[in-house]
């Protein structure tokens, strides 16, 4: 079963998305962003179950600059990772 859901405080009614939703969104960031790096990340591992929290900073075509901060929660399932949740938060531009 491929179950996943998502939340991203850019969506200001704070609506669930899931999998088709955000593979299209990425598919679709380059007409938006310049540039997206990832910051750091690190993975807990629970038995069956791990959580991956990072950061990202990105730049957006109209220049504006930010980060995002996000928490993506895994399961294995049948010997294969598979993502079930990730929750995105927009966050300034961290300081240099």
């Amino acid at each position: 079963q491929d179950v996943y859901t998502a939340t991203q405080s850019s969506d200001p009614k704070g609506n669930l998305y899931d999998k088709a939703k955000m593979i299209s969104d990425t598919r679709e960031a380059p007409k938006f962003f310049i540039s997206n790096r990832l910051n750091r990340v690190k993975v807990r591992f629970y038995g069956d179950t791990a959580i991956a929290q990072g950061s990202e900073s990105w730049e957006r075509r109209t220049g504006e600059r930010g980060r995002f901060v996000w928490t993506d929660t895994w399961i294995r399932r049948h010997g294969h990772w598979q993502i079930v949740a990730t929750e995105d938060l927009n966050a300034p531009e961290a300081l240099r």
